[in-house]
This record gives C-alpha cells, structure tokens and sequence, in this order.
C-alpha cells in the first residue's frame, strides 16, 4: 500500500480506559499503547507513516480499516462518490471507478423536471447522446407508460436498459433489461395477460395517448419522488458497470408516493417474446416489502 490512510468515514474512537477502536462496523480494536498512538496520530493527520517494525506491526492490525490514498484524489469524479466507493470496497474501488469511467451510458426520453445527468456525471457514468451507438447501457425514461416498440431497437442489438415511468403519479423503476439474459418489458406484458387479458391493449392505448391532454391538466410528476426514482436508477447502472447485480435485474420496483410499502415483482422471460424463445418460463413472483 503506497499511502495508507483511515478508510472515508471512520473516527479513532476511545473503547475504554486500555483499548481504541477505529470504526463502528466493522471495528478494528487495538490497545492503547504508544506505538498505537503514534501511529493513528499519523494516519489521522494524513501523514506519512514511519517504516520502523513497530509500526509496521501497528499497520497490519489496522489493515482492515485502510485503504491506499493514492487514489482517492480521482479526476473526474465527485470527492464523496470515491471515498464512498473506497469506504465500501478498501482494495478494488480503483478498479470500480476505472469500470465507471470506461463505461458510457445513454439517456432516451425526458421526464420535465428530472435531469439524470448531473447524478450520472456525480458518480463518474460518462454520458454519451448516442442511444444507438454501443453504449454501456441506456436508461429509459418515460412520462406515462411506453411504446414498448421505443424499446425493441435496444433489444435486438442486445443493449442492456432500465427503465424509469412515472405512471398515474406513481413510479415504476425497472426491469433492468439484458437481452438474451433477462426479462424484458415486453415479457412482463406477457405475463400480465394471465390476470387481465386487456393489459397490454389497455397499456398500448395509454402509451398512444401521452400527448398533453386537451383541457389542460398537466401530468402528475411529483419531483421529490421522481428524484428518488433516477437515484436508485443510476445506482443500478453503477452496479451493472461495476460488475455486479443490480437491484431491478429483471424485476420492477413500483413507489408509490407515500413511501410506505415498495412493491417488487420478479419477471421471467416469456416463451411468447422473442427475446425469451430459448428458455422455460414461469410465473413471475411478487414481493412486497
């Protein structure tokens, strides 16, 4: 480790009158000598620490609780993004944000009052205006329900998408679509029709109709919630970029605006949608928590 600090977040804390810890979950407890002290002092400061053995022997006790500084000065990201990635993954998170700053996301559709860029550019997601162009992975922005025929163009060439509506004041988040891998919007639709054979016709129709409505009344978009969705969105994109699940893969997470239960169903692919003709299909599950 070229510089050691204290991982972000983390206070050296007085445990009792002979130990110290450093954090609160996980803790690193060590006792309360000088070799300790000198050593935290160091840290804490952001000075260089001394390459003695005693020390040494301090910092392999601390090793949980460190991280390599060298990078947490990171052009082109928020400060707080990359320490929250270090403070969360002490020896990968350069790897992380080189993932992130490699990675180009696409925005297609506009919700008014919602800008996701500022969110994708705080966490280090470059955006690019190009939907067809190869991105990373697109997200999907809607006022009311979509053209699921606005989506088809991103199944076939295999780009993976998330989807964010805002439906008759409440919110929709997901699925996370992977083509070939996934459920996609389409095959929820599918499955709908079990329960209601006129889902997908009443869904077409009222995609159709999203122009403004002629005697005036604007659009339910209530912006607080609608910032909680594009929050949760762009954390998924990072997951995904990362390496990692995201928390709508193949499922939709719907808010409602009291916040007081969050809906999430799992969709599997269908046999009836071209995007599912190699795999079994089931029903999708429901969770509410």
């Amino acid at each position: 480790m070229l510089r050691p600090v204290l991982a972000p977040g983390l206070r050296v804390l007085r445990r009792s009158r002979t130990e110290l810890q450093v954090g609160l979950r996980p803790e690193v407890c060590v006792p309360d000598t000088e070799p300790v002290r000198r050593t935290l002092d160091h840290l804490v400061r952001g000075e260089a620490v001394p390459g003695d053995a005693e020390t040494r022997a301090v910092l392999d006790a601390l090793a949980p609780v460190l991280v390599d500084g060298t990078g947490l000065l990171t052009p082109g990201f928020a400060v707080g993004d990359v320490a929250a990635v270090a403070a969360q993954d002490h020896s990968g998170y350069r790897d992380r944000l080189a993932a992130r700053r490699s990675a180009r996301v696409a925005v297609q559709g506009i919700v008014p009052d919602l800008d996701p860029t500022r969110l994708l550019d705080a966490v280090g997601l470059p955006v690019t205006d190009r939907p067809d162009g190869g991105p990373t992975a697109v997200l999907v922005l809607s006022l009311g329900e979509i053209d699921r025929v606005e989506l088809d163009a991103l199944v076939r060439t295999g780009t993976p998408h998330l989807l964010v509506r805002l439906v008759e004041g409440a919110v929709l988040v997901g699925p996370f679509v992977v083509p070939g891998r996934t459920a996609c919007l389409r095959c929820s639709d599918a499955h709908r029709l079990v329960d209601d054979p006129s889902a997908t016709t009443l869904v077409a129709r009222h995609a159709a109709a999203r122009a403004a409505r002629q005697d005036g009344v604007a659009e339910p978009v209530d912006t607080a919630l609608g910032t909680l969705a594009l929050a949760w969105a762009v954390r998924d994109l990072v997951t995904h970029v990362e390496g990692g699940r995201p928390s709508t893969w193949s499922s939709t997470v719907r808010i409602e605006p009291a916040l007081a239960a969050l809906t999430q169903t799992e969709w599997l692919r269908h046999p009836a949608c071209g995007c599912g003709w190699s795999s079994d299909a089931h029903p999708s599950r429901t969770m509410v928590g």
